[in-house]
């Protein structure tokens, strides 16, 4: 069934993926023939659509992207305030400086130019 506001379509996706975790696909396609993108969540019981001509929905559509990441990796009960917590505290890691090995003294062999012949 197409889902005409983003809000309402954004919110269905969501609790199907919640709902049947390792059951609900998504998919991104273009019908050129009418210049609309359509985004449709399935779970093979429940079929969600979306469709839009508009260029403004894309930033919605990568965001909701970024959202079903977000469940696939720390599961259905992940919240956004989780990962704003993580990205934060990601930014303020302290990584210890690697230990690089200092270059070798060329060998008398490898620091002779070569003779000229004349």
């Amino acid at each position: 069934m197409y889902v005409e506001h983003w809000e309402s379509f954004q919110h269905q996706a969501e609790e199907l993926f919640r709902a049947r975790p390792l059951h609900t696909r998504y998919v991104l396609k273009f019908r050129s023939s009418d210049g609309k993108l359509v985004l449709k969540v399935t779970d093979d019981v429940q079929c969600l659509k979306y469709a839009t001509n508009q260029q403004a929905d894309l930033k919605r559509m990568e965001a909701l992207n970024n959202t079903f990441f977000r469940l696939m990796a720390r599961g259905p009960d992940s919240t956004a305030a989780d990962a704003e917590i993580t990205a934060e505290a990601a930014t303020h890691v302290v990584v210890p400086p690697t230990h690089q090995p200092q270059p070798s003294q060329p060998s008398p062999q490898q620091s002779r130019k070569p003779k000229r012949r004349g």
